[in-house]
């Protein structure tokens, strides 16, 4: 007589044993790895923190990105101590370095640490150098048009501080100059001035995107509510006065979330069957 060998199914891990595990996480100091959470309480994934513990993971996560963020500004205050130390004394040096020079001195194999975070000072370094150039080659040095640079100069370090961050095309406007001559003259401020504007132009994308998924979401919840299947042209229908009209957006961003869901009822089934 043949017998057939039934695999021994796994208890589920108890929701009290998950729950004591991450509180016991969220108060200690360093970071957290809910990987490793998971495995010590045996889970094979993270997954059940998805469903059921969404405060606890959420406190988590930001926990995490505190300690990082502190790390990051204590690193960032010393690298910024070192850097700003070594570009003043290089503008007080007999033959002025260029400030690819002095990145290379500082470990780094491009300026962009330098330009992006001391743009005053690597445009003095470049003014100084060419200053230096024209004497040594006996050349006059122009009053006035230092005069209109030390103007422009002022706007253009004004204009770092300012939030919004205004484009370039905003500054040269309000400069009332020529954009090539402009860029062309302060190359560190101009590529500050574009970074900063466009890393702003990112995030404020991202934010809109996320509100935007907000209202697709509530959207649908409410047409499910009145007994009718939610499709991507009535949700955007439904949406008053919405910031995307694209309805390819609408399904990506309501596919993402029927997968989301997916994946959080069929774990807990998972983890039954093992």
């Amino acid at each position: 007589m043949r017998s057939s060998y039934r695999a021994p199914t796994r208890v589920p891990v108890p929701r009290e044993r998950i729950e004591k595990a991450l509180m016991a996480e969220l108060s200690q100091e360093g970071l957290t790895n809910l990987g490793a959470v998971a495995a010590a309480v045996g889970l094979s994934s993270t997954r059940r923190f998805y469903k059921g513990f969404h405060e606890l993971r959420v406190a988590i996560i930001a926990k995490n990105a505190a300690i990082r963020k502190q790390r990051l500004e204590g690193r960032r205050s010393v690298l910024t101590t070192v850097i700003e130390a070594s570009l003043g004394s290089a503008l007080h040096q007999q033959r002025v370095p260029t400030a690819e020079q002095v990145a290379r001195s500082l470990g780094y194999a491009t300026t962009k640490p330098l330009t992006s975070r001391f743009p005053e000072l690597c445009e003095q370094l470049r003014a100084c150098r060419q200053r230096l150039k024209r004497v040594k080659h006996g050349l006059p040095v122009n009053r006035r048009f230092a005069r209109a640079g030390e103007h422009v100069r002022k706007r253009l370090t004004e204009a770092l501080a300012e939030f919004p961050p205004p484009s370039c095309a905003q500054v040269v406007r309000s400069i009332s100059g020529h954009r090539t001559q402009i860029r062309e003259s302060f190359p560190e401020f101009w590529r500050a001035l574009h970074e900063r504007y466009m890393e702003y132009m990112r995030e404020a994308r991202r934010v809109k995107r996320e509100i935007f998924a907000g209202e697709v979401h509530r959207a649908v919840r409410e047409l499910r509510r009145q007994g009718i299947y939610p499709t991507a042209r009535l949700v955007l229908t439904a949406i008053p006065q919405p910031q995307f009209r694209s309805l390819e957006l609408v399904a990506d961003i309501m596919r993402r979330a029927r997968h989301e869901l997916q994946s959080d009822a069929t774990e807990p089934s998972m983890e039954g069957a093992r």
